[in-house]
């Protein structure tokens, strides 16, 4: 038997428990991957 992958594992145990708990639902909702910013993230400012 072949181990699964991270990605296997998710979509094979995280939708249900998301669904379960109300995640697809309005006006909660869920993707497997959603991009966000077409380029890099640049943090700006000091630590706190």
């Amino acid at each position: 038997m072949v181990g699964l992958t991270e990605a296997d594992t998710c979509r094979k145990y995280v939708p249900p428990k998301l669904i379960a708990s109300g995640w697809d639902d309005e006006p909660h909702s869920f993707t497997e991957q959603r991009i966000f910013t077409d380029g890099r993230i640049i943090v700006t400012g000091g630590n706190s």
